[in-house]
């Protein structure tokens, strides 16, 4: 019986892996000159000859084959150049990206991994107007899935971790697909095969110190043991749409508190219910969602630390922690309250331009009808708005406002918006005259645009 793992890729599948890259205007294939990625801009090319534009309709999109030199052996620049002619010979656009600056002498994979990247969507971000435009599109398969479960199960990875490797995520706005994720690697080489195209094989597959190498290595073994691949990504798939479902309850669960108007205003979170209100594991997720947005970081905390807070806010003695730039401490009303650690850093201080909205530290976005200043708020600028007699009726400390924006224009204070305070006389900022809210949007977006 035939081995249906080594069939080339035929005409009737280029649809249904491709189809979805009609949403793109601007297709940029990420192609390194392994037999993976040499399969994908093949693939890619054959698809545009024989469906566009009868299946996707509308103008045909402009497809570019990116490659970085990333310099770690004296081949790579010749290797670049034969991505190019590669991709010239297929009628693609290729460009060469380089890796420039000094390289890691331990981690140097991953690094490389993460460099290639940050590269291939700078150079992106530069080419298009609007990244909605654009789509990275990687040759990532069955076994690339299959590898990364086992190298994350030995991490004590959870359901996220576990779910493997996506087929459609975004890095920093920018969509990232991987239509052959479901497409073992013996395919992609016989269908290689069958063209009469040839592939590079990088001497670093071959070398046992890295731990991909050493799961290839240990193929057959895994397999005996029913560790296949095909297995693997099943289970990949499955923790997937676990890590979906689990997703859509953490929003679900975060919705109500994220139209509070004091979060709104001042980035300040009220966190309501503990023990036995919620899920741990939705606790968890809520926590990772909301520390880095409120902390006004890009990351979210690793699991392990977030499980450890988590299990410390439930304690009846817990007097408060850090993490992500954050403080989480009990209010005065019994509930948890999480804010942006105000000497964690240094808060910028920016100039507003007329009618043009800015983002204030990560989190605020500010736009005035006139160009002001807007830095953090000190005590000093409570005392000039004699805010005293309040502080004592909030339900959470003023340290909390130190890390919010005030609109002021030389020496004098216009106004705190987390307060919805605004100073009369000659130089007043009226309320209507201001645009000041906490992006509020990140706390759910950005675990969207971490999609591994």
């Amino acid at each position: 019986m035939a081995n249906l793992d080594a069939r080339p890729i035929v005409a009737t599948e280029l649809e249904p892996l491709f189809g979805g890259l009609t949403d793109f205007g601007r297709i940029y294939l990420a192609v390194s000159g392994g037999a993976d990625s040499t399969a994908l801009m093949h693939l890619v090319a054959a698809w545009l000859e024989a469906g566009w534009p009868k299946n996707g309709g509308g103008l045909r999109p402009d497809v570019c084959v990116l490659t970085v030199d990333h310099g770690l052996r004296p081949e790579a620049a010749a290797e670049a150049e034969g991505v190019v002619a590669a991709a010239d010979s297929l009628g693609l656009r290729a460009e060469i990206l380089c890796w420039q600056g000094a390289k890691p002498k331990t981690g140097l994979q991953e690094a490389a991994r993460a460099a290639r990247y940050e590269v291939m969507l700078g150079h992106i971000r530069q080419a298009v107007g609007d990244p909605a435009e654009a789509v990275l599109v990687t040759g990532h398969h069955r076994d690339d899935t299959a590898e990364t479960l086992l190298m994350r199960l030995a991490r004590g990875a959870g359901v996220d971790g576990l779910a493997s490797i996506q087929a459609h995520g975004y890095r920093e706005e920018l969509a990232i697909l991987r239509p052959l994720l479901d497409t073992p690697k013996s395919r992609l080489q016989a269908t290689l095969n069958v063209a009469g195209a040839s592939w590079i094989e990088d001497p670093s597959n071959q070398n046992l110190m890295f731990e991909r190498v050493q799961l290839r290595a240990a193929e057959a073994a895994r397999a005996e043991l029913g560790l296949d691949d095909a297995a693997l990504a099943l289970t990949a798939r499955r923790m997937a749409r676990a890590r979906r479902a689990l997703d859509t309850m953490t929003a679900d669960w975060l919705a109500p508190s994220l139209r509070e108007p004091l979060l709104a205003r001042s980035g300040i979170y009220v966190w309501r219910g503990l023990a036995g209100s919620i899920p741990d594991e939705i606790a968890i997720r809520a926590l990772m969602r909301l520390l880095p947005a409120i902390g006004g970081i890009d990351l979210p905390p690793r699991l392990l630390r977030t499980e450890r807070l988590w299990d410390d806010m439930q304690h009846g003695d817990f007097a408060g922690a850090t993490l992500c730039n954050c403080v989480v401490r009990p209010g005065k009303e019994a509930d948890m309250i999480i804010y942006r650690e105000p000497e964690r850093g240094s808060l910028p201080e920016i100039d507003t331009e007329p009618g043009r909205a800015l983002v204030w530290d990560n989190r605020f976005e500010v736009k005035t009808n006139e160009s002001v200043r807007v830095r953090p708020l000190t005590l000093q600028d409570l005392a000039k708005f004699e805010f005293d007699a309040r502080a004592n009726r909030m339900s959470y400390p003023v340290d909390a406002l130190r890390a919010t924006p005030v609109f002021a224009d030389g020496d004098g204070l216009l106004a705190i918006p987390a307060l919805n305070m605004h100073r009369d006389g000659p130089k007043a900022l009226a309320a209507e005259q201001l645009t000041c809210r906490f992006i509020v949007e990140r706390i759910n977006d950005q675990f969207a645009a971490k999609a591994p």
